[in-house]
């Protein structure tokens, strides 16, 4: 059956902004949230940034947080960053290096890097089942030498098949080295900005 869609505007109000409710309120922004950015793939970061193994960085959507590492075989695994024991935040920075594992520092649980596997979990019965208390994963992409998570419940298509027509005019972004990041933060709900952006009096 082919989707439905429901027009939520006439024709005619497209030449000016949304209702002013659009942007706010916890309920729009949630919305925002599920529709617009948890099913997507969203840029988290570079491969130099994760250079050798067990160096790490995370990344923020809403109430989420994903730790993004490399595991000891330099394959890029994500997952939530939030032990599966007590809900502890497994790393606090936004970048750095841990060990061979993730250990949490609250009780001191530890995953593997890998598949994130629970591997010891200190003054537990002997007869202690661990094979369900993995961390949770987040699907992963790498295209370019860019990183992409995304939080959807079904892994997107990769990266590859929404843009292999796209290229950097010979640039070697994967080769590429993080030189500095800026932080721009912007006063105004989102769909402001990008709708400013997308402006055609911009156009000329």
């Amino acid at each position: 059956m082919a989707a439905l869609t429901k027009p939520l505007r006439t024709p005619a109000d497209e030449d000016t902004g949304p209702p002013k409710e659009w942007f706010l309120g916890e309920e729009w922004f949630t919305r925002d949230l599920a529709a617009v950015f948890r099913p997507r793939w969203l840029l988290a970061g570079h491969l130099g940034e994760i250079s050798e193994p067990g160096q790490y960085l995370t990344y923020s959507l809403g109430s989420d947080e994903v730790l993004i590492c490399k595991d000891g075989q330099g394959r890029v695994r994500a997952y939530h960053n939030v032990c599966s024991h007590r809900g502890a935040r497994l790393c606090s920075d936004a970048k750095g290096k841990m060990g061979a594992r993730i250990i949490c520092p609250y009780h001191g649980w530890s995953y593997s890097l890998s598949d994130g596997a629970l591997l010891t979990a200190p003054h537990v019965p002997e007869d202690f089942d661990r094979s369900p208390w993995g961390l949770h994963p987040v699907h992963v992409d790498v295209w370019f030498g860019l990183i992409f998570v995304c939080l959807a419940d079904k892994r997107p298509a990769p990266m590859a098949d929404y843009l292999r027509a796209v290229g950097f005019g010979g640039y070697q972004f994967a080769d590429a080295k993080l030189a500095s990041v800026k932080t721009h933060e912007i006063k105004a709900n989102w769909k402001i900005v990008v709708e400013n952006n997308l402006e055609c009096y911009h156009c000329p």
